[in-house]
Formats: C-alpha cells, structure tokens, sequence
C-alpha cells in the first residue's frame, strides 16, 4: 500500500492537463462505454512510460498518459483500454489480490496466483478492446503495447506492463483462437451432475432379523396393526400365522447403514404395529430395506438394509388384507359435487365349512368411532368393494334422530339412494378373497346430507 501511495504521489506530482483533442476522444469512449457521469480525470505526467490508471475510487481515479505524441486510432485504443479497466474496477481486484497475498505470503502458490490473475485481467480487457477489430487494428494496437515501457506497481492498471506478460498478450492479439459455444459442454456437464446428484449410503457389518427384535422389544412380540400404504383401498390387514411372521423376520439377514439415505425409490411398503416387552414398535418394511421406529424411544429410529431384499410373496401370503366398502357420493347433473368415504369394518366372519365364525367384532361403537360425512351435497351414493361379491347386499339406514328404521338389498352394481336424514348405514354381504376363502362382513358408516 505504501508503495503505491509514493508511486501514485511521483505520477502526480508532475501531471498537468492534456491537450483538447484527448479530452474530446476520452468524452466519445466514455459515451460509447455507456458512461453518464464520469468523475475520474485525465492527466499526462513526464513519470510514467505507458498509459496507466491509479486510483480505487471515482473521484480518485486519474488516467495518466506519458508525455508522448500518439495518433488519433492510437490514443482511442489506449482510452479504451482504460476504460475498461475502471468499469469493471480492476484496481479492486488487484487490491483483494493483494490484500490476499499478504494475508498467505508464505505461500508461494498465492504469489503465483496473484501474477497469473494481473496478466488475465488485463488479457480479458485487451479482448474486450479488440473485440470486432481488424487485423490492421490489432497490428496497431499491439506495437502500441510494444513501445510501452511497462511500470505498474501497486494495485494500478496500465496498458503494457512487464515482458514476461508482453508474449502471451500478443500471440492472443494477433492470432486469436476460435470461440465455440459452451452451451453443449454446459448442458452436459449439468446432466452429469443431476445424474450423479443423491444421497450416499455405506452398507458395513449387520446381523439377523431375531437380533434386531431383541434389541428394540425383547422376547416377545405381538402383532396389533398392519397396513400397506399403497392399497387401493382404506382397510387393515390380518395376520394368518403371527408365530410366521416373526420367524420370518428372524430370518431376515442386514447390514447396518451409514448416511442420509431414506430407500424413497422403494415400490412396496408394509407397516406393521407391534406390541412388544419395551412398548409399541413400528416396523416398516421396503424393497430392500427394513426400518424399525420404536414409538416409546423417538432417537432410536433406524434404517437396516437387506441384501436379499423383502419376500413379498411370503408376507402377502401372511398378512392378507380385510374386506373394505368405499362409497362415492354424488349429485346426479353435477360431475363436481363428489365426496368419498371408506365404511368402517364392525364384523367380520370366515366360513369353516356350512358355518361363519367371527374373526372381528368391534361391539359397541360411538358416533365418533365410525367413519361419517357430515354436509355432504349429494343424493346418491356409488358403492365399490377390494374384493368379490357373491351375494346381495343387505343396506340398514338408521336416522340418528330417531325414527323407523328401514331395511333392504341391493345387487352388487346397485346406486344406493341417500336418506334425507342424518343416519347410520348399515352394510352386509359375502365376499371371496383372492386365494378363494368366503368371508361374510358388516360395514357401518354416518352420512348427514347437506340440509
């Protein structure tokens, strides 16, 4: 900084006004530049061998020409070159180079680093300068930089500084490479980066499923929930063989994982609720991962994965899904009025030969423990089931506000006809599961139509 204060004050201590032919080609580049209001000053100063500007500042900034007789062409291109050095504030760059080497002097990369960058910097304003040129304008612009005895210091900019920077400059002046598009390599290089962008993950050490159960609910295991969040309809699944399906888990051999990857690309899901020695335990199955999410313990949910992947077959085979009833309300002549509701499961029997027994039975429910639509505009209802119809469907509408209770069947492709009243619906039929078992359930469900 010091020396650039002395140099600064030896080029000014001499300077004196320019004739008004420069001053007049200074004020057309600085309309060209786009320049409005320009505070800077230009000076010629007998101290100085090439054009030079000082000064980190607008209103300190001087442009500074030798005391040399320069053609019109010539002294335009020298003006040029300064401008474009205040209107990208080079000096300032030059500054935080320097700022920056001696903040890492002891290493010599950054001396290098701040050498490499002068020469770009005045590189990149020589090809702005010459940018459209003829080859006779880069010939004259280039002896120009020749009979210029260099000498910048500091963190000024000037037109021709030392030789050991004058050959790169003049090779890119008179013989320019070609420009190509970078748009293919960018284009490029961006798809890479999505291709490869993601979360990583390492695989190391692992165990068995029968450990993982110890670890987060001891010995005994009892399943109270399943759900598969990706069937079509609303309903829980029953386990055929509990004592299987722990087995199965046993069974299962994992790897522990390290780092942020959650298996989001996984197809199949199945979630399990268990109830264990410790307390309640989710276990979430994926296609090649398995997750335990101890709900008395919310710190010690964990990812495990499975190199052999998750036997859905098998556990589809074990947990087989309820029978469900989802009804569509609707207005007939208004395709936009549409409410859904899936009827809630109150019993549910199998059939053992001639004979139903009862699987479920729910028993006494309040309003509040059935599914209900209340304020629904609508006048029909369109009813679907998750498995096949093998008889007539038995309907019970009940108003809540009390009142007869009516009582009737419909086919399996039947529209049920809303009562006008709040009431409690009532539903009943007998199904067959895909592997063939008839199953006979009751639904219930509370519809208040929009009154």
């Amino acid at each position: 900084v010091v020396s650039h204060l002395v140099f600064r004050r030896r080029l000014l201590r001499s300077a004196r006004q320019p004739q008004q032919r420069a001053l007049d080609l200074l004020r057309e580049e600085e309309a060209a530049a786009g320049v409005k209001k320009p505070r800077w000053k230009l000076l010629v100063s007998e101290n100085t061998g090439t054009p030079i500007s000082v000064g980190l500042f607008a209103r300190s900034i001087r442009i500074i020409l030798p005391s040399k007789d320069y053609s019109p062409e010539e002294l335009r291109l020298i003006l040029r070159h300064e401008l474009v050095h205040i209107c990208r504030e080079d000096a300032k760059a030059k500054f935080s180079l320097l700022f920056c080497t001696a903040m890492l002097w002891f290493n010599p990369l950054m001396w290098l680093a701040r050498r490499r960058s002068s020469d770009d910097l005045e590189l990149s304003c020589d090809e702005t300068v010459l940018a459209g040129a003829s080859p006779e304008d880069r010939q004259r612009y280039a002896r120009l930089i020749l009979g210029s005895a260099g000498d910048s210091r500091g963190f000024t900019t000037c037109l021709s500084a030392g030789a050991s920077a004058l050959r790169y400059r003049l090779k890119k002046i008179l013989k320019p490479s070609k420009k190509h598009s970078g748009a293919l390599l960018v284009g490029c290089a961006f798809l890479l980066i999505c291709l490869s962008s993601g979360m990583v993950a390492l695989a190391f050490g692992g165990g068995t499923g029968a450990q993982l159960l110890e670890q987060y609910g001891g010995g005994s295991w009892t399943l109270r929930q399943a759900d598969d969040p990706n069937y079509p309809y609303s309903t829980t699944f029953r386990c055929q063989d509990q004592q299987a399906l722990f087995g199965y888990i046993s069974s299962l051999t994992y790897s522990s994982i390290s780092g942020n990857y959650n298996f989001s690309e996984s197809e199949n899901e199945l979630v399990l609720v268990c109830d264990t020695e410790l307390g309640t335990v989710g276990v979430v199955f994926l296609d090649h991962a398995i997750k335990f999410v101890p709900l008395y313990d919310s710190g010690n949910v964990n990812f495990y994965y499975l190199p052999d992947g998750c036997d859905w077959q098998r556990l589809r085979q074990l947990l087989v899904p309820d029978p469900a009833l989802q009804l569509t309300l609707t207005s007939p002549g208004d395709r936009y009025s549409t409410h859904r509701i899936t009827a809630t499961l109150i019993r549910l029997e199998s059939q053992e030969g001639v004979d139903f027994v009862t699987e479920y039975e729910a028993g006494s429910l309040t309003e509040g423990e059935i599914n209900g639509i209340y304020g629904a505009d609508a006048e029909v209802a369109e009813l679907s089931f998750s498995m096949e119809l093998i008889s007539r469907l038995n309907v019970s509408v009940k108003p809540v506000a009390g009142g007869e209770e009516t009582s009737y069947s419909l086919a399996g492709g039947d529209t049920l006809e809303l009562s006008s009243q709040h009431a409690l619906y009532t539903f009943e039929a007998v199904f067959r599961r895909e592997d063939g078992q008839v199953l006979r359930a009751a639904f219930a469900a509370y519809i208040q139509p929009d009154l």
